[in-house]
C-alpha cells in the first residue's frame, strides 16, 4: 500500500524521558474469531545532525531502521513530528512542541 502514515506516537517505556517512535497498527484475526492491535513502531532516537537555523527547544530525531512490535497499551498519546527537508537523509524529524505545548 503506497498509502503509509506517518503517525508517531510517545511511548511509556522510559521512566527519565520521553520515548517517540513511528507507529504502523495491524489488525489481527486468528482462528478463534479475536480481534488483536498489534503496534510496530520504529523507534526515534535523538540525532546529532543539526539545522543550519537552530531555535530554542529544536529537538531532532531520526528514525531506527530495526523494528519492533509492542502492545498498544504502552501508548501515551500522538505526538506531531515534522520530516526535514532538503538534506539527503529521509529519516530526520524535528520535534513540533508548539502544538503540542503540553508535551513536557
Amino acid at each position: 500500500n503506497d498509502n503509509r502514515r506517518c503517525d508517531h506516537v510517545i511511548i511509556d517505556d522510559n521512566p527519565e524521558d520521553l520515548t517517540f517512535a513511528h507507529l504502523e497498527v495491524f489488525r489481527c484475526k486468528p482462528p478463534d474469531e479475536s480481534l488483536h492491535n498489534i503496534g510496530l513502531v520504529n523507534m526515534l532516537t535523538p540525532s546529532k545532525w543539526v539545522p543550519k537555523t537552530k531555535w530554542a527547544g529544536c529537538r531532532v530525531y531520526e528514525e531506527k531502521k530495526t523494528t519492533r512490535f509492542i502492545m498498544l497499551k504502552y501508548l501515551v498519546r500522538g505526538t506531531h513530528m515534522i520530516p526535514v527537508f532538503d538534506v539527503p537523509r529521509k529519516d530526520l524529524t524535528f520535534l513540533n512542541d508548539i502544538i503540542d505545548g503540553d508535551i513536557f
